[in-house]
């Protein structure tokens, strides 16, 4: 914004074109071109070797491009820059040195002419490459390219020096040299003599920097020298003759290593000599002691057994070819030693429970025991924890999820000195929870449920569902203490994988143990539970079992063993089942699995077996007073039965005689003969018959009864006058007399009213009574057993009233 007067003036640029000509001939620049305008193009505007293409600039945007003097008119100050071609080039050639070669092909060629350039050195030089200013362009002594612009290259030569040059055995048939790179050689030749001032003959010419020369008498000496080659197409140059070298073709010297292999044995091996027949081994009891002779081999390895354990032994070895009668030997080999010690073991650790670890090693001969010896870091210092004759130790009381690293040396004892073996390799064991052992097992058929053992130190367990290669695992449950785990929402038939880890928690974190082999289990039905057998008659059984959840229908087997053979007889919709048509006799055995229909049918798992013998059922026994001799047994009708047995015994624990076997179908028998006052204790079972095997019954119950004489009966009960009543009885047969019971209506009780002696006293007249009230009676006999009185039972009550 203007908030005061001001004055602008303008400022005005001249359009001046300035010509940069790179090189060629002048070219006039101009000034002042006025705003719009265009400029000529400047005429016979030279360069040597080179075409003016054009005019080139920078517009605003810092972008080349190409002036048209026809269309290009001048608004601002701009400079004009000569843009040359190549029409054709000078190429300049030279030596790096007259004395030292010849070059050719300089001259002016026409722009991508071919350019043909030679290097020629002098006697007692080599070409080494062409170089275009510091660079290297080309090794060959012929250089060619096409002509793109003016170059100045050199030849570069160099004197050829003598090759220094070393010769060593490389084995019992050969030599091989060895020399440096010279430079501008472009081969070597290689001569050789049988001794140092014999007659020289060249045996190899090629650019390398080493030869092997072989095949060559072994024990005999070679004389080398080489010199160096360049050739340059026509011109051939040598560089002088270098030293002579010689070496002697011999067994290459054996490389032993000698270690202890045991207590009493040191092992010494080497490698294997080209070309060797066999090998010496030499022992001494010192390094600068007498060497003997200890065996003769043809194999690269040799155990010195019988030796001291905890001194040391020295050994060298020499190599030998015998071949055509002469033998020849190599070189000793250094010496090496060793002490005869216990060998290292092989240990290893592993977890045994949340706070121990298990180490344990293998057997090392010769020792006396062993130390173990541990550490809280693998390169720590390590402590003795037990010197021990066993080859095992359980370390206890540690931190659970703490590294612990352990490592064993077996000793000797040799008199009274204890000599050591070498440690074994550092193992270690970090202590987690054991192992837990599962047990998987189908729950219903659509759940598994999945139980454990504690473990100790456990805080809790985590359970996966995996797969039959136990990976892949997915967390089912942390269960804390618990040790059981329903897995429920399953597909019926479909197995499932299950492995657990228990951990403890140190600080707030868990320490995991290894997980568990893995388990499975397949949903399907349960098995029955308390499966029972039980008789229904001679010929059939009656099988029942607690319902399945889930189940359509039961599948039931029979074998006649209760260990196998087992078939299936038939499926059933109910939790019974009646086998019918079995033979008496046999003892048959079932099992129930629970099913659920489909496709395909799912089967549960089977029942623990249960089975019974077929045998008639048992009888039904009752036992009653018949006489004073006698009583009645009775029992109900067993189908199938073909006899009775019956026993009898005079207590409930005494010894039961058969008395009687009932064949003609009854059921019923009248056992007399009997003592009045004993009682007898009876039971029966039935009997099947079939062909020459008879099958029994279980016995019945015990059932017993006292003898006694039999009840009376009444023959008539009338008014004899208006204060007495007249009662009639039967007799009783075997009664000694008979007591009449008169009821007491203010008590309910009956109470003895007259005894009466001998078996027909069969009337009695009750006198002393009020006219028209009701009296009742009842009477019983009894029979003199010594001088006690044996009563039966009571008559039938019966009442009268003396008349008005």
């Amino acid at each position: 914004k203007v908030s005061e007067n001001i004055t602008l003036y303008a400022k005005w640029d001249k359009n001046n074109v300035k010509f940069e000509v790179n090189g060629g001939s002048a070219v006039d620049n101009i000034s002042c071109v006025p705003y719009g305008e265009k400029i000529s193009k400047p005429l016979n505007v030279t360069k040597k070797y080179y075409t003016l293409n054009g005019w080139k600039y920078l517009d605003e945007n810092g972008v080349w491009k190409i002036w048209d003097f026809d269309t290009d008119a001048v608004c601002r100050a701009v400079t004009l820059y000569a843009d040359w071609a190549y029409t054709s080039c000078a190429i300049n050639v030279s030596a790096n040195s007259d004395l030292y070669g010849t070059v050719s092909g300089s001259g002016v060629y026409e722009i991508n002419s071919t350019v043909i350039l030679k290097a020629t050195p002098n006697a007692g030089y080599g070409f080494i490459c062409w170089m275009d200013g510091d660079t290297e362009v080309s090794y060959d002594y012929i250089y060619i390219f096409s002509a793109a612009g003016q170059r100045n290259l050199t030849a570069k030569f160099a004197p050829l020096s003598a090759p220094l040059i070393s010769a060593v055995t490389a084995d019992y048939d050969r030599i091989t040299l060895n020399w440096n790179d010279i430079a501008g050689a472009t081969a070597y030749e290689v001569y050789r003599a049988t001794s140092s001032t014999g007659t020289y003959t060249k045996i190899y010419t090629d650019n390398c920097l080493s030869y092997t020369d072989t095949p060559l008498t072994i024990g005999k000496y070679y004389y080398y020298k080489v010199r160096a080659v360049c050739d340059a197409g026509n011109t051939v140059t040598y560089s002088a003759y270098s030293a002579v070298k010689y070496a002697k073709t011999a067994l290459l010297t054996p490389v032993i290593t000698v270690t202890s292999a045991r207590y009493d044995k040191i092992n010494i091996s080497w490698n294997a000599v080209n070309g060797a027949t066999g090998y010496k081994v030499y022992r001494a009891t010192s390094k600068t002691g007498y060497y003997s002779l200890v065996t003769t081999t043809k194999y690269t390895s040799y155990t010195n057994t019988g030796r001291i354990t905890g001194k040391y032994y020295y050994y060298k070895v020499i190599a030998y070819r015998t071949y055509a009668g002469v033998t020849s030997y190599s070189s000793y080999s250094s010496v090496k030693y060793a002490k005869a010690i216990p060998s290292a073991t092989v240990s290893s650790a592993s977890s045994y429970s949340y706070n121990s670890v298990y180490v344990s090693w293998g057997a090392v001969s010769g020792a006396s025991g062993y130390e173990i010896y541990y550490c809280t870091t693998q390169n720590g210092t390590y402590k003795l924890l037990k010197a021990t004759t066993a080859r095992y130790y359980v370390h206890g009381s540690l931190v659970t999820g703490n590294n612990y690293y352990y490592k064993v040396r077996p000793y000797h004892i040799e008199g009274r000195t204890k000599i050591y073996g070498s440690f074994s390799q550092v193992t270690s064991a970090m202590p987690v929870p054991s192992k837990p052992a599962p047990l998987a097992d189908n729950a219903s058929y659509t759940s598994n449920i999945i139980t454990w053992a504690q473990v100790a130190g456990a805080s809790g367990y985590e359970i996966y569902q995996t797969n039959e290669a136990g990976i892949d695992e997915i967390l089912l449950s942390d269960t804390g203490a618990l040790r059981t785990y329903t897995h429920t929402a399953l597909i019926t038939n479909q197995i499932y994988y299950y492995k657990i880890k228990a951990y403890r928690t140190m600080s707030g974190l868990k320490v995991y143990g290894d997980f568990s082999a893995a388990v499975s289990s397949i949903p399907v039905p349960t098995s029955p539970v308390n499966l029972k057998v039980t008789l229904n008659s001679y010929n059939s059984l009656n099988i029942t079992w607690n319902a399945v959840e889930g189940a359509t229908g039961y599948e039931i087997s029979r074998s006649l063993s209760s260990a196998s053979g087992f078939t299936s007889i038939d499926t059933t919709e109910n939790a019974s089942y009646l086998d019918n048509s079995l033979i008496t006799g046999k003892t048959y055995y079932y099992k129930v699995r629970a099913i659920i229909d489909g496709i395909p049918v799912v089967y549960g798992d089977y029942s623990i077996a249960a089975g019974l013998k077929v045998i008639p059922t048992t009888p039904v026994l009752t036992v009653s007073a018949l006489a004073y001799n006698s009583l009645y047994i009775s029992w109900d009708e067993v189908a199938g039965a073909t006899a009775y047995n019956i026993y009898r015994a005079t207590s409930s624990k005494g010894t039961y005689s058969l008395i009687k076997t009932i064949t003609d179908g009854s059921t019923s028998y009248v056992n007399s003969g009997l003592a009045t006052g004993s009682t007898y204790y009876y039971k029966v079972l039935a009997c099947r018959k079939e062909g020459a095997v008879t099958t029994y019954s279980a016995y019945s119950t015990i059932k017993y009864a006292k003898v006694i004489p039999a009840a009376p009966t009444w023959a008539a009960a009338q008014s004899a006058s208006s204060a007495s009543v007249t009662i009639t009885w039967n007799a009783v047969s075997g009664a000694s007399g008979y007591t009449v019971y008169r009821l007491t209506p203010s008590t309910g009780l009956y109470n003895s009213i007259a005894t009466l002696t001998g078996v027909n006293s069969v009337s009695y007249t009750n006198t002393g009574l009020a006219a028209g009230t009701t009296y009742t009676y009842k009477v019983a006999a009894y029979r003199l057993v010594g001088t006690t009185k044996v009563y039966g039972g009571y008559s039938e009550v019966v009442s009268a009233a003396p008349e008005q």
